[in-house]
């Protein structure tokens, strides 16, 4: 659990570390004075000041945050010449729009060296590649499986029973195995973590739609490789396309809860996200990777919702400025930002709530 937990405050570190470098690099970049970079929310708990910047880190570490001089203005008028507020709106707008770009190219670097390090990929009959295993992917509830303590993320090595022994190697022979032996105990050998265990367990003589007599959904994956060269296209395409899906998955969520047949049980919150951090460390470094790269294009397509507090939102409130030739009222800009980000905090805490009536 505490390793679970440890990996999952490096993973956050490095998405909002990325994050928040896109807005500090744009602001350095066009010339703005960056007064801030603080990893996590006040209070702080330590600070160093490099140049004309203070590097802060605070208590609260679920966030992250860079102060640009002029960014919020005061009755309209710039804070000082280096100020956000004195930029052109392309700069402005870059520099709102680095954080979101930034996570994306963390997930591109992220992808491109898995696929010239070896990404791990599920197969079809017939496919072959390196390093194949039989993975455990999910464990149902109530079932045989559970009850002998297996987990997602356990590599299936071989079964025995009355003196039949097999080698695991297809997904299909395991099937057969445990079927001929419903209503009898199995040995089953497996690797978890790089040692290798032994369970006792007992498959369903009868099993309901959807069950399976021993209660394990598996699959065989194994490891591909490409050129150097081949990883880096690789690695745009896989950026580009999880962009579009998650896009496509946001919006068919809204959709579902305007027409009434989605809700918030569908969305992970902190605890949810740790749960899985622990699940794709459970399978190996490179699925740990993998997941990384998965949470960082969610965090950039996220942080891009046209809504008051995000990234998004204030691109939206830069367009109003363009569309109606000046800016938009200071005090009122910051008011409707500062509802944004209340609301959600209310959603967070909400999901949070959902993630631990879930464990419950």
């Amino acid at each position: 659990m505490l390793t679970t937990l440890f990996i999952f405050f490096v993973i956050l570190a490095l998405l909002i570390l990325s994050h928040e470098f896109g807005h500090f690099l744009f602001a350095k970049w066009n010339g703005v004075k960056v007064e801030e970079f603080g990893f996590g929310l006040p209070p702080r708990l330590f600070s160093v000041k490099k140049g004309e910047t203070v590097y802060s880190i605070n208590l609260l570490l679920f966030g992250g945050f860079v102060k640009i001089e002029g960014e919020d203005m005061k009755d309209g008028l710039p804070i000082g010449p280096r100020s956000f507020a004195n930029k052109s709106m392309g700069a402005r707008a870059m520099i709102i729009a680095g954080g979101v770009l930034f996570n994306l190219i963390l997930a591109f670097f992220i992808f491109s060296f898995g696929n010239w390090w070896g990404t791990p990929v599920a197969l079809g009959d017939g496919e072959r590649t390196e390093n194949e295993r039989i993975f455990i992917v999910e464990v149902q509830e109530k079932s045989p499986a559970e009850t002998a303590g297996f987990l997602a993320g356990d590599v299936l090595l071989r079964l025995e029973s009355k003196g039949e022994e097999l080698a695991v190697s297809k997904i299909s022979d395991v099937q057969d195995f445990i079927n001929k032996n419903r209503g009898r105990e199995i040995f089953v050998f497996y690797k978890r973590n790089g040692q290798e265990l032994t369970s006792l367990a007992k498959p369903r003589l009868e099993t309901k739609e959807n069950e399976g007599a021993l209660g394990i959904v598996m699959a065989r994956i194994g490891t591909k490789s490409y050129p150097f060269h081949q990883s880096i296209w690789q690695g745009l395409k896989t950026t580009i396309f999880l962009t579009g899906a998650i896009i496509a998955g946001i919006i068919n969520f809204f959709a579902g809860l305007i027409g009434g047949e989605g809700g918030l049980e569908q969305i992970a919150g902190p605890i949810g996200i740790a749960g899985l951090v622990g699940s794709a460390a459970s399978f190996g470094f490179l699925y740990l990777l993998q997941f990384t790269a998965f949470l960082s294009v969610n965090l950039a397509v996220i942080n891009f919702i046209p809504f008051p507090g995000l990234d998004g939102g204030r691109l939206v409130f830069l367009a109003a400025e363009v569309i109606r030739g000046k800016p938009i009222n200071a005090k009122a800009s910051a008011l409707a930002h500062a509802i944004g980000l209340i609301l959600l905090l209310i959603l967070m805490l909400v999901i949070i709530y959902s993630d631990i009536a879930k464990i419950l």
